[in-house]
């Protein structure tokens, strides 16, 4: 029993500390890893009491030793880790560490190199003929008793003069063909068959191993990529590689010299480790700047091999796959489906954090290959032949290795698979939307073939998913990768002639490391220094809190592959380490719960996909459009996009043949960026603190052109001065060319507002009507209280509108209108560009609410579907004992339905009102006209609910009116206010409440732009002047809207004559 076995010695070691003090291995390491995590001698003091761990003074002593151990050993830090065996082949990874500790100025933060060892254990070992030649590090310095400082000299790299960039020797021409050969078939099949199984074999799960009985159980179908290709790998008990940690050069990457440093000690840890060549992996920023070095200098680098890590070649194509797809209705996506939180979704698609962007885009990438599934389908009508029912039965096997290879090799499902290729091309060729979405699964399968390649070990596989990988550099301006892996692709695919022992090496899965006992495991180079010596390294907090002095942080530095060593031993003895943890060989994806979740996941996926737009519905006729809002792109970012990959080939073609082949051009000079349009919201309006900038900018570039035509043409410029020199009024616009916008709610305190108490003093029941805005009450639901469905969205709302029945016998809830073509475009487009788009189709109860609210709002034929939903569900038998006998009036489109209980309270019945049938657009107006008619029929108090300015101002146009008690409810929670309509209109006097539309219109509301500089303070005071400027000023007004006849020549002076007024020119009639 290995637990009870690790409890018995930890005992026993507790025994001999306490009774002799001598130090044994679970008090070092426990006593070194906890203060490397925590950095805390409280911790360690009270552990040392109970006789656990070392004090935090011996930790500082055997800290100490190791610095001055690396001080003695500074003029030789060429030695290999011990866990390395000469005579094998490895290679070496080296990756930046940034420790970013706290300093007072926030300079001055430490950044060093961390390097590993990394020696696979492949089948047939490779002898290197070279003879070894290892230096053993023999730990020459006993340091004193309680000594724990150490005086460590800044380490001091090799002089390195960078001359000028050199050109890479003229390489053979190579096969550019990017199209799926040989290599990715076997691969795409394999994926194929997984999709299938994944889809049909409903019912059965997958939880056995080579070392146990097979078992189904009544769970979700087999288990998702990972897990499915792991239980299918041939390699069932694969060999871990060995790591050993390279002491830590105490400068950063960014360095010439630090790269030159690593190189050198890198060439020379091989020599002595018996290596005829020197295989080093670098992510991308170091790898251009060692390739400079070793362009420099070939002769010095002859032997070294620099490869690029394949765990960033993965991010950057996770980035690319997000740049193209984010707008196209991938964010909301995975928004909208509950898969991803909208800050985890924008990172994911930026490609960071990897597991998890990897994650959603299987998700998504399965959910979209079920809808195309389905398609296909619909277009291969089951034939004589069989064959989808043939390879359905196929598929039934259970999927172990041998079956697995079996169906690899059947006609049936080869016979499938070239058929459902030929679906996708021919649907392809006709549906834009279509191609576009297939590029989407094409890449991410790309991104999946690449992984296995690394996960397999699979070399070639590796090599030609980079040349695949390449044109989509090109074609979105990953400058550096499509420069540099260019070259790099093409150096390994000539590694046989130059180097062929690396080749082999390489070619027999050289090139990753396997850190763990599971099959299909296996973990790019950069990807594990990432989750060993850079993982390691770092506390909790780095060394934050721990000291400012530079002696100390520089031996924490030097120190810390040390220190991550013991760490990984401290985690060995207590079991918590990788390879201990492992009882079985089983993946995590394999565990019943996850198969559930990752299933409903791409359920949630399709399922939302299916309420907007589909994109491979062979019935909707649409081009490209955004499959979450609907919007059509214009035709040439269609051009762009569906022609992207085919761009990038052309221009990874031209930089190969005329950099790297002909050499006709420099390798280093600039690549001009592409700049392929995608699918983008339109451009954000510029926020500027000082926006008079950009007037200024303008007006001095139009007056600089008519200073120089004024030399040649007679021009009075005193009369084109006075005229604006902007391209639109600056007094009406801004500096984009939007309308000036005025803050409407100090409008409110102009009228002078009479307030009044709630409940309404004096108001029955049963003689009270209340109008609600409907829009406004929506757009008042926050996203947390947003229900799962719209059937209970529906009774969510509903129960925000009946809980107003106590003080109100009739409500009126009154919706917009959302016609195609609408003055309010423009304005709901600002809005929209603001906030997002995402248009869904309601077809049931039981459908998922948007879970980006706001985005749902912001198109109107979702709220048109919304409100039309609502009458439809609030007709239905429950909510008749709801009503109570009160009466509820809904508007949809058009129309006004009225719903109330039946005599028998067990039914709702539904009245259409044909006089409360409008074509209005806003519920503005529509908010009066049932105002009117509740006074009309018998309510003698009418209290209109909206937060809306332009409402109060309509309220108080119509007050004079209205046969009612006129009241209007603003504000929200503790700001909620009443207000007496009435009594401010018989304050504010008849005539000024008539010309009080006009004004507001006049001087910006939505759709009209205001005065700059001028609000509606001054206005509204002009309006309210006693004397002949207020008469003229009012009847000004009033004449605005009357009817859509153009004004006449005296109206539009009084209007002019009005406008000068604003600004102080009572004495001048004319702009």
């Amino acid at each position: 029993n290995p637990s009870l076995h690790r409890r018995v010695c930890s005992l026993g070691q507790d025994l001999m500390y306490t009774s002799t003090d001598v130090r044994c291995p679970k008090h070092v390491v426990l006593a070194v890893n906890l203060h490397h995590m925590f950095r805390s001698s409280s911790l360690l003091q009270i552990l040392n009491r109970f006789g656990h761990c070392l004090p935090h003074s011996q930790v500082l002593e055997i800290e100490t030793a190791f610095a001055q151990q690396h001080v003695t050993e500074q003029q030789d830090r060429c030695f290999l880790p011990g866990a390395v065996v000469p005579g094998k082949p490895f290679f070496f990874v080296w990756d930046n560490n940034d420790i970013n500790e706290e300093t007072l100025s926030g300079r001055g933060t430490t950044h060093c190199t961390n390097g590993i060892v990394v020696q696979p254990a492949l089948d047939h070992d490779i002898v290197m003929a070279a003879e070894a030649n290892q230096s053993v590090r023999l730990a020459t310095y006993q340091p004193p008793k309680r000594h724990r400082s150490v005086n460590v000299a800044p380490l001091v790299l090799p002089e390195f003069v960078p001359g000028a960039k050199a050109n890479p020797q003229p390489i053979a021409a190579p096969d550019l063909d990017i199209s799926n050969g040989a290599l990715h078939y076997l691969p795409c099949l394999t994926d194929f068959v997984w999709m299938l199984a994944r889809t049909c074999l409903q019912g059965k799960v997958l939880v056995t191993n080579e070392h146990s009985e097979s078992e189904t159980t009544e769970d979700p179908c087999v288990p998702a990529w990972t897990a499915f290709n792991s239980l299918t790998c041939s390699e069932r008990e694969p060999k871990q590689s060995t790591i050993g940690f390279c002491p830590v050069i105490d400068a950063s990457p960014t360095d010439m010299a630090t790269v030159y440093a690593l190189l050198v000690q890198s060439m020379e840890m091989a020599r002595r480790g018996g290596m005829d060549y020197t295989l080093i992996v670098l992510d991308q920023a170091i790898y251009a700047k060692a390739m400079d070095i070793v362009l420099q200098r070939p002769r010095e680098f002859s032997t070294v091999i620099l490869r690029m890590g394949g765990f960033h070649i993965a991010c950057t194509l996770l980035a690319i796959i997000g740049k193209r797809f984010r707008d196209a209705g991938l964010h909301d996506l995975l928004v909208e489906s509950d898969v991803a939180g909208s800050s985890a979704a924008a990172l994911s698609l930026d490609g960071r954090p990897y597991n998890r962007a990897i994650r959603f885009h299987k998700v998504v990438a399965e959910a979209l290959e079920r809808l195309r599934w389905k398609a296909f389908l619909e277009w291969h009508a089951p034939s004589a032949d069989g064959s989808v029912e043939d390879a359905m039965l196929e598929l039934k096997m259970f999927p172990s290795h041998d079956n697995l290879t079996r169906l690899l090799q059947s006609e049936h499902v080869q016979s499938l698979h070239r058929l459902f290729e030929e679906f996708c091309d021919e649907q392809g060729q006709i549906s834009k939307l279509f191609n576009f979405w297939s590029s989407y699964l094409d890449l991410v399968s790309l991104l999946l073939q690449f992984t296995r390649s690394c996960r397999s070990g699979n070399w070639k596989l590796q090599l030609s998913c980079i040349k695949r990988i390449l044109p989509w550099c090109f074609a979105y301006d990953r400058q550096n990768y499509a420069r540099f892996m260019s070259l790099y692709w093409m150096q390994m695919s000539e590694l046989p002639t130059k180097h062929p022992d690396a080749a082999e090496f390489l070619e027999k899965g050289g090139f990753v490391v396997q850190r763990s006992g599971r099959p299909f495991a296996k973990v790019s180079a950069d990807m594990a220094i990432e989750q060993s010596i850079n993982r390691s390294s770092k506390s909790r907090g780095g060394i934050i809190g721990c000291s400012r002095k530079p002696s100390a942080v520089l031996r924490w530095v030097i120190t810390s592959h040390d220190r991550a060593k013991i760490s990984e031993l401290c985690l060995a003895h207590c079991g918590l380490d990788e390879a201990s943890q492992e009882t079985t060989s089983l993946h995590t994806e394999c565990q019943s719960t996850r198969i559930r979740q990752d299933l409903t996941d791409v359920q949630h996926v399709q399922d939302t996909i299916q309420t907007w737009v589909n994109p491979f519905d062979s019935s909707a006729e649409c081009g490209l459009v955004n499959i979450a809002s609907g919007v059509a792109c214009t035709d040439d970012v269609c051009s762009d996009l569906l022609k992207a990959q085919e761009i990038g080939t052309a221009k990874m073609e031209e930089f190969i043949q005329k950099r790297l082949v002909e050499q006709e051009a420099d390798f280093h000079a600039p690549l001009p960026k592409l700049k392929l349009k995608l699918f983008v919201p339109k451009a954000k309006q510029i926020q500027s603190r000082h926006s008079h900038v950009p007037q200024l900018r303008a007006d001095r570039a139009l007056f600089a052109r008519m200073a120089v035509i004024a030399q040649v043409r007679k021009l009075d410029m005193r009369e084109v001065l006075s005229y604006p020199l902007g391209p639109v009024p600056w007094c009406l616009s801004t500096q984009d060319g939007t309308p000036v916008k005025t803050q409407k709610a100090p409008l409110m305190k102009l009228l002078g507002e009479v307030q009044v108490n709630y409940p309404l003093t004096g108001s029955s029941p049963s003689t009270s009507a209340l109008m609600l805005d409907a829009m406004a009450l929506l757009q008042s639901i926050t996203q947390k209280q947003v229900p799962e469905t719209f059937s209970e969205l529906a009774e969510h709302v509903f129960a925000l509108v009946a809980r107003n029945f106590t003080n109100y016998s009739r409500i009126d809830f009154v919706a917009d209108n959302y016609p195609d073509v609408s003055i309010k475009n423009v304005e709901r487009g600002r809005r929209s560009c603001q906030r997002g788009v995402l248009r869904v189709t309601i077809s049931s109860g039981s459908q998922k609410s948007p879970t980006q609210w706001s985005k749902f709002l912001s198109v109107g034929s979702n709220k048109a579907q919304l409100i039309s939903f609502f009458a439809t569900e609030w007709s239905k038998a429950k909510f008749a004992e709801r009503l109570g006998g009160k009466k509820l009036f809904i508007t949809v489109g058009d129309s006004c339905i009225e719903l109330l209980s039946s005599t028998t309270g067990d039914n709702v019945v539904r009245i259409v009102h044909s006089e409360l049938t409008s074509s209005h657009e806003e519920a503005d107006t529509r908010l009066l006209l049932h105002s009117q008619h509740a006074a009309q029929n018998g309510f003698t108090s009418v209290t209109v609910k909206s937060p809306d300015t332009d409402v109060a101002m309509l309220a108080c146009y119509f007050s004079h009116s209205i046969n009612a008690v006129l009241y209007f409810w603003t504000g929200t929670k503790s700001r909620a206010r009443i207000l007496d309509i009435t009594k401010m209109g018989i304050n504010i006097t008849e005539p000024v409440c008539e010309a009080l539309v006009g004004m507001h219109a006049f001087t910006g509301c939505d759709s009209t732009s205001a005065f700059s500089g001028r609000g509606k303070k001054t206005a509204f005071q002009l309006i309210s002047r006693q004397d002949d400027v207020g008469v003229k000023a009012r009847q000004a007004m009033q004449d605005l809207g009357q009817s859509f006849r153009m004004l006449s020549d005296e109206s539009l002076q009084c209007i002019e004559s009005f406008t000068c007024k604003m600004y102080g020119k009572f004495d001048a009639t004319s702009i």
